[in-house]
């Protein structure tokens, strides 16, 4: 049984499986008709090529392009997560992690087909309700095939999957599991972990290493996705509609600035122009540390004292100078917030393939 621990993430899919295999995939998904794209011409790394046909029961078969692929040769078709929707239920979060498994399977050299135990997380809004948990596991479990079209090196292999058990638990619970492995005195007294997503903020309490269902609470839209559409709507407003192709655009600007140290720039580009929105970025950010330090200081309200906060996700990562200098609160920020919920999933999900062999 081959464990992975899978982040379904609405900015990427985060993927850990055994031998420290990491796989990314950005959220961004194109359906295409071509399935013969000239292989010759592509080369590179091959997750930066993503384009398969995808068969499973709940999808049928799905020819796709995804990742950065499909963000930056299909713009106008790519699609993101939207507002309201659910990650249970998403037929487009289902293809991206199948994917993103598949891909796992590639880098790790695994032939025939490779069965496979997933431990996955929703938001705590999603996680609390069966049907959504439920709807999941279905979705995953089973048989599933993916075969890649021009994807350098993989081209016309096929990779067959067939998930026999899915563990489902709350998204920042799988951080809590990863942080506190790395930092057992995390297990004394109460942890808040406040884990900032593309489209959701979740906050989970523990109390003495116990997960506390009642303390939890997340808001699913929220998030870096509203900041960076914001900053999109202000760069066009003063530059014109040219600036930027979509919201990727923008989270890819604040995950990699231009420049070091003081002079770091927050650049997205229109027509072959590079057009600085540092401000309206920095304000923006600003704007959205505010709101989860309110969230954090309700959930404070509900948890009583608490000895450590600790901060994951990529917009913990990006926020955390920002709720550092805005609030009084001990923040913590893990070696790696972005893997956090990946890392955690994937110690539960190997912990419990050795229990079960």
């Amino acid at each position: 049984m081959y464990p992975i621990g899978l982040d379904i993430g609405n900015g990427a899919i985060k993927l850990v499986g055994p031998s420290e295999v990491r796989v990314l995939l950005p959220h961004a998904l194109a359906p295409t008709t071509e399935f013969s794209r000239d292989v010759t011409m592509v080369t590179g790394e091959p997750l930066n090529q993503i384009h398969a046909e995808v068969w499973s029961p709940s999808l049928g078969a799905r020819t796709v392009v995804a990742g950065d692929l499909a963000a930056r040769e299909y713009p106008q078709y790519s699609a993101e997560a939207t507002e309201g929707e659910e990650k249970a239920t998403s037929d487009r979060h289902l293809i991206l992690a199948l994917l993103s498994m598949a891909a796992a399977v590639q880098r790790a050299d695994l032939h025939g087909s490779v069965r496979m135990s997933v431990t996955t997380a929703l938001p705590v809004a999603e996680v609390t309700r069966s049907d959504a948990r439920r709807a999941l596991a279905d979705r995953l479990k089973g048989y599933h095939r993916i075969r890649w079209g021009a994807v350098p090196t993989w081209s016309g292999q096929s990779v067959d999957l067939l998930v026999d058990d899915v563990d489902i638990i709350p998204e920042g619970a799988a951080a809590y599991l990863s942080v506190s492995d790395a930092n057992p005195a995390l297990v004394n007294g109460t942890t808040l972990v406040v884990d900032i997503g593309a489209r959701s903020i979740d906050w989970v309490a523990f109390l003495d290493g116990q997960y506390a269902q009642g303390l939890s609470g997340g808001a699913c839209d929220g998030g870096l996705a509203i900041a960076a559409d914001r900053i999109l709507a202000a760069a066009r407003q003063q530059h014109g509609p040219h600036v930027g192709r979509h919201r990727q655009d923008v989270l890819d600007a604040l995950r990699s600035p231009t420049g070091t140290g003081t002079d770091q720039r927050i650049v997205v580009f229109g027509r072959g122009r590079e057009y600085d929105v540092t401000t309206v970025a920095q304000r923006e950010l600003a704007a959205l540390a505010i709101d989860v330090g309110r969230l954090a200081s309700q959930a404070l309200g509900r948890v009583g004292r608490v000895d450590n906060m600790v901060l994951v996700g990529g917009g913990g990562l990006l926020l955390a100078p920002y709720l550092t200098r805005q609030t009084e609160m001990p923040w913590m920020v893990p070696d790696d917030p972005v893997w956090a919920n990946a890392q955690g999933l994937f110690l539960r999900a190997e912990r419990r393939v050795r229990r079960a062999s």
